[in-house]
């Protein structure tokens, strides 16, 4: 059998790849199909080296597959994360969480309640961006009615969005990691409380002594817009117990260490029931 490959030959491709995709993006500018092209030329001189050490194509089609196998967990937790949270939002399970974190917010804890409330959401839903769509939309309203920060508030929620996303199991971009490194998704999760618990607790003290620092004096009560705010999500939803289903089945998946796609599925078939027949919306909305 031939030697494995040098440093130098395991580098090419990447190599190709970086270069290829500069001297294009400075040439002609960055695109899509440059991106194609980069990518291909990166794959063939990867083709190359393998066939100079004895790889037929047999043997790369399969290694191909095993990969390909290896990401699909991830890559459906990619495709149904945005389907978990419209379930959400149709169960009324997201309006929820919005409402009644109007309701508690202190102005003068707005930014560490930022950064909590956003936390928590990625954490049981494993979306930054839908946890900052969602909550970190109503609180950066709330924040600009008192006349927080909003920079702050707005860090606040970006900070608190990703540590729950890098910290929860049904988190896409958490399950290609520990797929990319070999290892067990919950091993991979407690490895990462080394480096994210400390983060999380500077980023709560600086969050907290911000916020109450740069408070505005006088604010007391829930802002007009926000009053607003719950009055329509209360129109619209029936915000009762059936709506913490769909959260309390993704929390028991999580905690149970259950496949991540699984409990993403049930959470949202539970979120349609949810919606239809606590909320009262027609069953075809819940599928269109």
């Amino acid at each position: 059998m031939n030697p494995k490959p040098n440093i130098l030959e395991s580098v090419l491709p990447i190599f190709i790849l970086f270069v290829s995709l500069g001297g294009g993006a400075l040439l002609w500018g960055f695109s899509n199909p440059l991106l194609i092209v980069s990518l291909l030329l990166a794959a063939a001189a990867a083709g190359v080296v393998a066939f100079r050490h004895g790889k037929g194509w047999d043997d790369i089609q399969e290694e191909t597959g095993a990969k390909l196998a290896a990401a699909l967990p991830a890559i459906i937790i990619l495709l149904a994360i945005g389907v978990l949270v419209g379930c959400w939002m149709f169960s009324g399970t997201i309006p929820l969480l919005v409402y009644y974190g109007i309701e508690f917010v202190n102005p003068r804890f707005i930014v560490l309640t930022a950064f909590l409330a956003t936390a928590a959401m990625s954490l049981a839903s494993g979306t930054s961006w839908g946890s900052a769509g969602t909550v970190g939309v109503a609180l950066m309203a709330t924040a600009a009615a008192v006349g927080a920060p909003l920079a702050v508030t707005a860090g606040a929620v970006i900070s608190g969005a990703y540590f729950g996303d890098k910290m929860s199991p049904l988190s896409d971009s958490t399950n290609i990691s520990a797929i990319g490194a070999g290892s067990d998704l919950y091993d991979h999760i407690g490895s990462m409380v080394y480096t994210a618990l400390p983060s999380f607790v500077v980023a709560l003290v600086v969050f907290l002594s911000v916020g109450i620092s740069a408070a505005p004096s006088g604010s007391s009560g829930i802002p007009e817009k926000a009053l607003q705010t719950q009055k329509e999500i209360s129109a619209l939803f029936a915000l009762g117990l059936p709506a913490l289903i769909p959260p309390l089945i993704a929390l028991i998946g999580m905690f149970r260490k259950y496949p991540a796609a699984l409990v993403i599925v049930v959470s949202s078939v539970a979120a349609m029931l949810v919606g239809v027949f606590a909320n009262g919306f027609a069953f075809k909305d819940a599928v269109t």
